[in-house]
């Protein structure tokens, strides 16, 4: 037999502990010889054989979604073959009645796509408006191939005597010492509590500590009681932290989730898996070990199982999951390959229009700055020409004085002319139109901005090839605007590549190679990846600081951005802002930021962009903590700065009026809450007419629409609550998503209220009137 090569392996096994990755190697029909891997990849591998499929089995050095995220990474670079994943182990249960019957320990829940989600879920990562948690999408879906093979295998099951699942078990000889662990425990050490029992003494079982046997729920058996492995399919969802409460639990668990665990999130945002969990506790806080081996084991029997019931050839005809699927098309070679792209012009077509320019108003004088103790004074420019001309050098005055229609005219007449002299193919005349599309999508014009980056794409991909410097600094456009539409794994799959081409290209320091890693990290903070975020920023500052000095204005810029990147939004979920306010991240982050503003305000003025955005990041850290009081000085002198320097439609004076107006809606520091509508509503409606004017329909228009129509109705206002929820319903338009059949059900019920002329409702007299719709107001 020919030796095996890396690229030999077509299928990943994930198991995140060790007791998963124990069962994982039993399951093994070959094992295979380790093989050489690069020097960058970390991660110990087992090689083996299945049903003719070569496996790679990877553990995780830790558990948690940005270790599964980082290991996947590596393995997919490292076995370019690897089609799709099998994420498979151990994770907590939801005990409810589904079509196989009561979730119990020992079961299996295997991810399949729901009408709600893909098959698994982030819960830990979304936004609150009003209490209301939304998450704000789902994980990618297993891949077709793999859900066919698990209903084979569930069919197969259904009319079978011998059960193949109980049969690989037997893979497993638990009679070897090290191996009694993976025998199955007795039904009675099931023990399912009351929500609200909470476990007598950690450390020790129930048994030892004595939890009262009468808190305990008492379930019909679902069979003769013969042992047999029960499988789930259903939603799982994924989160950062063990999850030891019963009550949060069900709470979560509301809309169809049967299992949680604490690795899908990571290994899913960008690669094709089916999520494999045994049931090892009721994620309460009685849950122990005594269920962890058995878990492990039938999981990874399951697992066992498919391989059985996916066709070979139809597996290895299957495209890679690397990096390679993502990449941009490769550079045209001949004429032939110029017509084999029908979406590229055959002929120069002209140029998109422009966004229409906005006149600054001067607003009052901004109120002065608390003065500053001194140091090391800020240098440099945050813009510097792109040539040698005076007009390039008058774009960049402009831009660094906040003026940004300007640059944007005369970049413009630049494009203008460059297309006359040299027409729209040359490199100078592409340049310039990258230049418009890149100070447009500044503006916060999306679909100009969007329009623009077309354009050049489809022209420069055929006439200087798709990894030319210029397309790939155009594409963190593209990023950053899949980010805003709430499209956050694309942005991520798209971003990671254009990283990894420009890094290659230009250098790991190159500043187009920078602002693509802190677009990067942006994707990471949307899909919930916190702790690859802050790595992403660190490491664009500490470059920034080789390169230019840790005095530049772009190495304090990059701070700022480290801080905002890290640190959570104040419309973010309760469990999120409670967590951070106990640690001593908010602490620390003050203390760093507000040093930095006041060298900024010494060095640079307290109406640059860089110093304005410090000082909003010092605003809004205070929200976070809860000082609404500093907070709400430090945020309107911030916007009192931002409107003279920059404009009031400029999109970072829109972001400090959101946050003030979440500050006001926000109850004792923690969730958004309706309580102070005045207070929070004139910032929340002028931060949606921007959006809907500049955005567009993307989530922040839609989720900002919707909570000024649950204001309004809160306080009987239905006139204005129908106005809001009729904006919402516009901005879903072709949406079949629940968010968006919510806003049409709540539009359909302000009309309803509105025509029949009743007189205004009360609270109870809201919940009476929701009710006979079959709803319940939250």
């Amino acid at each position: 037999m020919e030796p095996r090569r890396r690229e030999d392996y077509t299928v990943a096994w994930i198991c995140p502990l060790e007791v998963e990755q124990i069962a994982a190697l039993q399951m093994l029909e070959e094992r295979h010889s380790r093989l050489p891997q690069p020097g960058s990849d970390h991660n110990v591998y087992n090689l083996g054989a299945i049903a003719g499929h070569n496996v790679v089995i990877a553990g995780l050095p830790q558990t948690g979604n940005n270790s599964a995220a980082a290991v996947v990474t590596q393995l997919r670079m490292t076995f370019p073959n690897v089609k799709f994943g099998l994420l498979v182990g151990i994770g907590g249960g939801v005990p409810v009645l589904t079509d196989a019957g009561m979730v119990r320990l020992g079961d299996v829940v295997v991810s399949k796509p729901t009408g709600i989600h893909s098959g698994a879920v982030q819960y830990d990562h979304g936004k609150a408006w009003g209490g209301v948690f939304e998450r704000t999408g789902s994980l990618a879906p297993p891949p077709a191939l793999l859900l066919g093979a698990a209903q084979d295998l569930a069919a197969k099951r259904a009319i079978e005597r011998d059960d193949p699942i109980e049969s690989g078990l037997l893979q497993i000889d638990t009679s070897i010492r090290t191996l009694h662990r993976f025998k199955r425990p007795s039904a009675a050490q099931d023990r399912l509590y009351r929500p609200d029992y909470i476990h007598l003494q950690r450390g020790q079982s129930c048994d030892e500590c004595g939890c009262d046997d009468t808190q305990r729920i008492r379930r019909p058996a679902d069979d003769d009681g013969t042992p047999y492995i029960t499988v789930h399919r259903g939603t799982i969802a994924s989160g950062e932290l063990v999850l030891k409460d019963a009550i949060l639990r069900d709470q979560l668990a509301s809309n169809g989730v049967l299992c949680f665990d604490m690795e899908a999130a990571g290994a899913l945002t960008d690669f094709p898996c089916l999520v494999i969990r045994g049931i090892s506790d009721y994620c309460d806080t009685h849950k122990n070990d005594k269920w962890q081996g058995f878990a492990a084991a039938v999981a990874a029997a399951y697992a066992r199982q498919l391989f059985f019931h996916m066709p070979i050839d139809e597996v290895r005809q299957r495209e890679p999951v690397g990096y390679a699927a993502y990449s941009p098309s490769p550079t045209p070679t001949s004429s032939a390959s110029h017509s084999a792209s029908p979406y590229l012009p055959s002929t120069p077509r002209s140029a998109p229009p422009l966004p229409p320019r906005f006149v600054t108003e001067k607003p009052q004088s901004a109120p002065p700055d608390p003065p500053s103790s001194a140091s090391a004074r800020i240098t440099g420019m945050m813009h510097s020409p792109t040539g040698t001309d005076a007009r390039s050098r008058q774009v960049a005055d402009h831009k660094n004085a906040g003026r940004w229609d300007q640059a944007l005219y005369l970049e413009q007449q630049a494009f203008e002319e460059l297309q006359k002299k040299h027409g729209v193919e040359h490199l100078a005349t592409l340049t310039a139109a990258t230049n418009v599309s890149i100070t447009t999508w500044t503006l916060g014009y999306l679909q100009g901005a969007l329009q623009w980056a077309d354009w050049v794409t489809q022209i420069a991909t055929e006439t200087l090839g798709a990894k030319h410097p210029l397309l790939l600094k155009l594409g963190r456009v593209k990023g950053e605007i899949h980010i805003v539409r709430g499209q956050n794994e694309e942005a991520e799959v798209l971003l990671s590549g254009l990283l990894v081409d420009q890094q290659d290209i230009l250098g790991a320091d190159h500043p187009d190679a920078l602002d693509t890693m802190e677009a990067l990290a942006q994707s990471h903070k949307a899909l919930g990846r916190m702790n690859e975020a802050e790595e992403r920023l660190r490491s664009r500052m500490d470059a920034l600081s080789r390169t230019l000095g840790p005095n530049h204005i772009k190495c304090a810029s990059a701070l700022v951005d480290l801080v905002l990147g890290v640190i959570p939004h104040p419309s973010a979920d309760e469990f999120t802002i409670r967590r951070v306010q106990t640690s001593s991240m908010l602490l620390h982050f003050s203390d760093l930021i507000s040093d930095l503003h006041h060298r900024l305000k010494d060095s640079v003025g307290p109406r640059n962009q860089v110093t304005i955005r410090a000082l909003r990041a010092c605003g809004t850290l205070k929200v976070l903590q809860g000082k609404t009081t500093e907070a709400s000085d430090m945020l309107r002198r911030a916007l009192s700065y931002s409107e003279d320097a920059l404009g009031p439609e400029f999109p970072e004076t829109l972001v400090i009026v959101s946050t003030i107006g979440v500050m006001y809606g926000k109850k004792d520091g923690g969730a958004f809450s309706f309580t102070n509508s005045a207070g929070f509503r004139p910032w929340l409606e002028r931060y949606a007419d921007w959006l809907e004017k500049r955005m567009g329909n993307i989530p922040e228009t839609q989720a900002t629409l919707s909570a000024l129509g649950l204001s309004y109705m809160n306080d009987a206002k239905y006139a204005e609550a129908e106005r809001f929820w009729g904006r919402a319903v516009k901005s879903y338009e072709g949406s079949t998503s629940a968010s968006a059949k919510t806003a049409l059900t709540m539009y359909q019920l302000c009309q309803a209220n509105t025509s029949l002329h009743r007189q205004p409702m009360g609270t109870s007299d809201l919940a009476g009137f929701l009710s006979r719709f079959g709803m319940n107001r939250r």
